[in-house]
């Protein structure tokens, strides 16, 4: 249970944005411990995968933040992915932690 925490990403273009995809995307950590996954995800999300946020939430959005601004304009958001095997209580928890709040 202890190393099954992932962190994806995506990273968009104005011109990928125009085409409706992402310019890329996959795992920035894969099967890590949630405290490694939070030293890279952050203590902060945006957004869950549910509004209201209920103990069946899947993951959690960063916010985009710019990676690259020389000649390319390119933005990069992770995703924080909860093991299936973390209790609701567990989910809840996570969720008021990086600044969600809890909807019923």
């Amino acid at each position: 249970m202890k190393n099954n925490w992932n962190v994806t990403f995506d990273t968009i273009t104005p011109e990928s944005v125009e085409e409706g995809d992402y310019e890329s995307c996959g795992y920035e950590l894969e099967n890590v411990s949630l405290r490694e996954a939070l030293d890279v995800f952050g203590s902060r999300a945006s957004e869950a995968n549910e509004w209201p946020i209920t103990g069946t939430v899947q993951w959690f959005d960063g916010d985009y933040e710019v990676i690259r601004s020389d000649d390319i304009y390119e933005q990069k958001k992770l995703s924080l992915h909860i093991p299936r095997q973390i209790t609701s209580s567990s989910r809840l928890r996570l969720a008021r932690y990086l600044g969600l709040k809890i909807g019923r």
